[in-house]
């Protein structure tokens, strides 16, 4: 499953055994929201850190409150497998490791939603791109964005 069809509610979390892999901003809060729920999750993320597109303050306290839910978060973890019983990932230096899940969240990123540009190309004499369809942001990054281009015209 990926991880905007947990966040939109699309499809049911089946199961209490829990892995995400991705340890983002977006797997973090998902592995806070099913762990609130009382499921047993595990953040797979393969940086030394996790959300570490959050200032420290607010990665502190997103830290905080994963280890008070008792999130198990693997860093420095690169996932080799997905399998139908879980995932098999490889610490830094060390051996594969299997990580059983009932239901697998993949939040390893995002892609811009584009498809839009060609036509408005072909229609209008100018536009600007803002939010998604240029990068993967935060909403405040578009809002930004859209401040920027009104401030243009």
């Amino acid at each position: 499953m990926g991880v905007m069809d947990f966040h939109l509610k699309t499809r049911p979390v089946e199961g209490e055994r829990i892995v995400i892999a991705g340890g983002g901003l977006s797997g973090c809060e998902a592995a806070l929201e099913l762990a609130q729920e009382g499921k047993s999750v595990t953040l797979i993320e393969m940086r030394p850190e996790v959300a570490i597109e959050l200032n420290a303050i607010s990665r502190f306290s997103l830290t905080q409150k994963l280890q008070e839910h008792q999130v198990d978060i693997k860093t420095d973890h690169t996932i080799q497998a997905f399998r139908p019983d879980g995932v098999v990932a490889k610490p830094s230096g060390g051996d594969d490791a299997s990580f059983p899940a009932d239901t697998v969240i993949v939040a390893l990123g995002m892609a811009p939603v584009n498809e839009i540009l060609q036509p408005l190309e072909k229609i209008a004499e100018t536009f600007y791109t803002i939010g998604d369809c240029t990068r993967p942001a935060k909403v405040a990054d578009a809002i930004h964005a859209g401040f920027v281009a009104g401030w243009r015209l």
